[in-house]
């Protein structure tokens, strides 16, 4: 077997064909004992593969997640935007510098205005850095805003890879101040994080020549994903479907749930420091038929805890009873009684809670 290989020259032009051929009239070859050979099979001369030179090549595309989201102001890891980026086959293609620019806008609730551009993003985003969507781990940050409208985040002199033939996933990941949102009464300031130019993204191929990126879309206007940053969360509570109907029970029972709420968060986690409950009947002595009253609910780790209390003049308060509820989700809290024992000096037959 025989293989021929070349080099490329760095001046060759993308598109330009070659390949090799045999030339089989300039074939000469002998036996062991030295006599020429006649019989060389084939005759005609063997053309090779054609080789295409193409350039080394990268695309970029924004993709989700993160998409929209809200949250408050304060909070810290928020993935804000992400960007694919693919290698050609002719090379692997590293990352040396990336310029996200930032915008913002006070009216974000009310629909994106950017160019309304009215946010001092330096005043309000702390601090963005770069990760590798798949293996967690840091490309480059912190930096914070530089300059002014367009606000800039600029990462520089670090390097990041790309197979080639292969995409990779760059996750922009940043932390907001706690600090009041940019105008009296707005109910959330909104920002986009975008990759404005193709320019803004420096690449160079395995010989370290300059790739030029293909940026395919761009973040610009909040067209992708706008974050959302509110003054603070929001919690509901309402009664929730599993909560018992009205029934009779019999007196010294123990552990009757008497009512379940669910608490459904919006935005931020919650703790819970004092919840009342009032012994909604026409008779507030009647507090009698209750000897104890529990509070149920989970705690930051998820562990059930249970707090006990006892109804006075109608009233049962708990506090600090240390529920949590997580943000953007629903939990429950329940309550049930220890009934009376039913005698002249305790509860009465037909004693209502």
């Amino acid at each position: 077997d025989l293989m021929i290989t070349a080099d490329i020259d760095s001046g060759a032009t993308a598109a330009e064909i070659y390949h090799a051929e045999l030339d089989m009239d300039n074939v000469t070859a002998e036996d062991a004992q030295g006599n020429a050979l006649t019989d060389i099979i084939p005759g005609a001369d063997i053309v090779g593969n054609n080789m295409t030179l193409v350039d080394a090549s990268l695309d970029i595309d924004v993709t989700s997640p993160p998409s929209d989201g809200t949250f408050v102001r304060g909070a810290t890891n928020i993935d804000v935007v992400g960007y694919s980026f693919t290698a050609g086959e002719a090379s692997a293609v590293t990352l040396t510098d990336i310029t996200y620019e930032v915008e913002g806008d006070t009216d974000g609730s009310d629909g994106w205005d950017a160019a309304q551009d009215n946010i001092d993003v330096d005043d309000h985003v702390s601090s963005c850095s770069l990760y590798d969507s798949l293996s967690g781990s840091l490309i480059d940050g912190p930096e914070s805003p530089a300059n002014a409208s367009p606000y800039s985040l600029i990462f520089e002199d670090f390097d990041w890879t790309i197979p080639a033939g292969e995409t990779q996933k760059a996750v922009l990941r940043c932390n907001f101040a706690n600090v009041a949102l940019q105008a009296a009464g707005t109910v959330s300031d909104a920002y986009a994080f975008f990759i404005d130019v193709a320019d803004d993204v420096t690449a160079e191929d395995d010989d370290g020549d300059s790739v030029d990126a293909d940026l395919n879309s761009t973040n610009d206007d909040g067209g992708e994903a706008t974050i959302s940053i509110a003054d603070a969360g929001t919690y509901d509570i309402l009664i929730d479907g599993s909560s018992p109907n009205a029934t009779i029970i019999l007196g010294s029972s123990t552990g009757i749930e008497v009512g379940v709420w669910k608490v459904t968060t919006n935005n931020e986690p919650f703790m819970l420091k004092t919840i009342v409950f009032n012994n909604d009947t026409a008779v507030t002595n009647e507090d009698d038929a209750a000897a104890s009253a529990t509070l149920t609910c989970e705690d930051e780790a998820g562990a059930e805890i249970t707090k006990t209390g006892y109804l006075t003049g109608g009233v049962l308060t708990y506090n600090n009873p240390n529920c949590y509820f997580a943000a953007d989700s629903t939990s429950t809290i329940s309550v049930t009684i220890d009934a009376s024992v039913v005698s002249a000096s305790g509860a009465s037959s037909g004693d209502t809670f």
